[in-house]
């Protein structure tokens, strides 16, 4: 019985941590819905309705971000955006990575440590999602494609390829 406890434990904790990392992907997103939440609730809104509000602006949130990414070719409009979705993520993944970690060790270079992991596996992961997420607008995933290194056909604009196209080089 002591044996299918712990497994149920670990693998409880594993559902969970899994379960905040998905949430800190999306942090800004959440952000946005809580603060609708409770500034409607302030507003002495119906608990259901204000419930609504905030999930209705939080995927509004989501799909915007997703939108303003996949429309725009520019490079720094691009990073502004990516900025605004990862730098909420990073943190969130600091503080949860750190807050496990400092529940089984004390540690504190374990916990500083475990946190950088986490805010670069969260901030990468919520990269990826808001990239995946473009992806579904009609837009390619690859990291060339999206700076706009490569031409719609997927051919590189590198200058060595314009060349050989002109018939410079054979």
């Amino acid at each position: 019985m002591f044996v299918i406890g712990l497994l149920g434990a670990v693998c409880a904790t594993a559902a969970l941590t899994m379960f905040i990392v998905r949430l800190a992907e999306i942090a800004l997103p959440c952000w946005v819905g809580l603060v609708s939440l409770f500034a409607a609730l302030h507003c002495d809104v119906d608990p259901l309705l204000a419930i609504a509000i905030a999930l209705l602006l939080g995927a509004l949130t989501l799909i915007a971000g997703r939108a303003a990414f996949a429309q725009n070719r520019s490079l720094g409009l691009r990073a502004a955006v990516a900025a605004v979705f990862v730098i909420p993520a990073a943190i969130a993944g600091y503080h949860v990575a750190g807050g496990i970690v400092s529940l089984t060790s004390g540690s504190q270079l374990a916990r500083l440590v475990a946190g950088a992991g986490g805010a670069i596996g969260v901030g990468w992961a919520s990269l990826q999602h808001l990239i995946g997420g473009a992806s579904t607008l009609g837009k390619p995933t690859r990291l060339a494609d999206l700076a706009g290194l490569n031409r719609v056909d997927g051919t590189p604009r590198w200058p060595a390829a314009a060349t050989q196209e002109r018939g410079h080089l054979s």
